[in-house]
């Protein structure tokens, strides 16, 4: 058996106490304080809607908006960077509101199945936006290089937009 502990006196015993009282204090308040904040953040329900909307009128908007992106990513020229920054723009009216339009909806089983899938068409959308950009970009390069060729003087239209596609 090794030596045994040394007795300690009671102020010595009190003083270990309070020392490790205090040490567990300074590790254990700010731990218990910050994790609550953590747990606050993440489970906390969405802000407070930010408008009179009902659950049906900002599903409707959110569509119109996805609809209303796609046609003029469409018409942009400008590239696959060009095309997204547009169709990223014009979603942002309705969209920002998308998380409180969450907290409206959350007694509507249809519209939180709709606010779902109108998620997925977003991002189905923004890929089919890139993905066109970059086939009309090629085509646009096929048919420049085919008419320049040909002796043909290319419209404006057609010239490769600037920035990489």
């Amino acid at each position: 058996m090794g030596p045994t502990p040394p007795h300690l006196s009671a102020a010595q015993r009190r003083g270990r106490t309070i020392g490790a009282a205090a040490f567990a204090l300074l590790i254990g308040i700010p731990t218990v304080h910050w994790s609550r904040q953590i747990i606050l953040q993440a489970w906390k329900g969405p802000p407070a809607p930010s408008s009179a909307r009902t659950c049906r009128n900002g599903l409707a908007s959110l569509l119109s908006a996805v609809d209303r992106a796609r046609m003029v990513a469409a018409a942009e020229s400008g590239g696959e960077r060009a095309s997204l920054a547009r169709f990223r723009h014009e979603l942002e009216p309705e969209w920002l509101e998308r998380t409180s339009l969450e907290a409206t909806c959350r007694a509507d089983p249809q519209g939180r199945h709709l606010l779902h899938e109108l998620d997925l068409l977003r991002y189905a959308e923004e890929r089919t936006v890139r993905q066109d950009a970059i086939d009309v970009a090629r085509r646009r390069r096929r048919v420049h290089r085919l008419a320049n060729h040909l002796g043909l003087t290319v419209p404006v239209a057609l010239e490769k937009p600037a920035g990489r596609d």
